[in-house]
């Protein structure tokens, strides 16, 4: 892994990637902000316009306000009209009371989230300096199409956004209220908590005072979001902690083993898909033991990456302990946030791979999924996998040390990803199981 524009302590702190210089001298810049937001909005209004118009055209099924309000959007829906019951404590309040306030019907809402999505990437973008061809690559995640439909995702994505910026621009209370906002919109307290703790342990060389000040702030902000949730859950149901009991009795979701292999709902497909997620969850945490075993070497680190990474382990760390062995919307609750985007962002811009590197990674994948989804049970079933583990190289490829190589992987990740998307939201609309 070569390191390029390592940053001093403080400026890793804050979540710095490029050198501060050339960050205070392109963010003076005027009218930079649009540029930036010019690459979501157009991706967004392009992939809107294919599976509004052309693909429906083309005989897939048409969008309408009922298939957008499928899964986790009918409890969102009645909590919105008609406040919580104990079954759907188990969704925290932050969408369902924005989508009361605005007064908007179910496409009103999808397109309010589509808007708040496009300018908090823009502005995620504009922080950490992504490319473009890092930004079309981050936008085409299959995943980011939960951010059009009447979920939440859009929402914490706003809160994470902020919080990311925040730790890059060293503006705490930016960060502390994204954290905030998070904490109110998804059950993420729990995961929030010892991660900060966490980065902040493995970063306490740097700008100690600072470190655990950005670190204590948001564990108060994650806590206070939490409390504010249960608070509005126990108004409406006169129920203290709802939200565990929901979790055990009407989803199933409390600590327990396993099963093995590892499954997913919708389905072989949906299964592979969702073990993407794990595979990347895994990974971040193979690194993260290399941290704590080798504590200098995440001096280099900003906070926001290796928070990043925290995130995404500890979240498939809880679905697979949680959920019986069913990693039910891991892929969401990974891909779908700007922890990942970030994460793309730093790995593609730090590491650089050559053929031999990606054949190991490929290994690697290929004997990871082996041991957790039983692959050699069917020589179809290996087969998959190993073709999923191709497409898996070819967006890794973009990190290629060739640069026509790494072009070529662009492009070819970036349409790959798009048409996936639109598959994943055609399941969405017909009530088939999506992430």
């Amino acid at each position: 892994m070569s390191q390029s524009n390592v940053p001093d302590a403080a400026t890793a702190a804050s979540g710095t990637i490029i050198g501060p210089a050339q960050a205070t001298d392109e963010a003076s810049k005027p009218g930079i902000f649009w540029r930036y937001l010019l690459v979501p909005a157009l991706y967004t209004a392009s992939m809107v316009l294919l599976a509004a118009v052309l693909l429906p055209y083309l005989g897939a099924q048409p969008i309408t306000a009922r298939g957008l309000q499928e899964w986790d959007a009918e409890h969102y829906l009645f909590i919105c009209n008609q406040g919580y019951d104990l079954i759907r404590t188990a969704f925290f309040p932050a969408f369902p009371l924005l989508w009361r306030a605005t007064g908007l019907g179910t496409v009103g809402i999808c397109v309010l989230n589509l808007g708040l999505f496009v300018l908090a990437f823009a502005a995620l973008a504009r922080a950490w300096r992504l490319p473009v061809g890092q930004q079309l690559l981050a936008l085409s995640i299959p995943s980011m199409f939960f951010m059009g439909v009447a979920y939440s995702e859009a929402l914490f994505f706003v809160g994470g956004a902020a919080t990311l910026i925040g730790w890059r621009q060293q503006q705490m209370p930016l960060a502390w209220a994204g954290l905030l906002l998070c904490s109110c919109t998804r059950s993420v307290a729990f995961m929030f908590v010892p991660a900060l703790l966490l980065t902040a342990w493995l970063l306490r060389h740097q700008g100690a005072r600072l470190v655990w000040r950005q670190a204590l702030g948001g564990v108060l902000a994650s806590v206070a979001g939490m409390l504010i949730s249960l608070w509005v859950h126990y108004r409406d149901t006169g129920i203290w902690l709802a939200f565990v009991r929901a979790q055990r009795e009407g989803w199933n979701n409390h600590l327990q083993v396993p099963a093995w292999p590892l499954s997913s709902w919708g389905g072989d497909t949906m299964t592979r898909y969702e073990s993407l997620a794990l595979l990347v969850a895994v990974a971040c945490a193979l690194y993260l033991a290399y941290l704590l075993l080798q504590p200098s070497k995440a001096a280099s680190l900003p906070f926001g990456v290796i928070f990043s990474m925290l995130y995404i382990a500890g979240v498939a760390t809880i679905t697979v302990a949680t959920k019986g062995g069913i990693m039910a919307s891991l892929s969401r609750y990974a891909f779908a946030s700007p922890f990942f985007v970030v994460l793309l962002g730093w790995v593609l811009g730090q590491v650089r791979l050559d053929c031999k590197r990606l054949l190991w990674v490929w290994l690697a994948a290929e004997v990871c999924w082996l041991g957790l989804f039983r692959t050699y049970g069917h020589v179809r079933t290996l087969t998959a996998y190993l073709l999923l583990g191709l497409a898996a190289m070819v967006v890794l490829a973009t990190a290629s040390t060739h640069p026509r190589v790494r072009q070529a992987a662009l492009v070819l990740s970036i349409a790959g990803n798009s048409a996936l998307l639109l598959w994943l939201l055609q399941r969405f609309i017909v009530r088939e199981w999506a992430g």
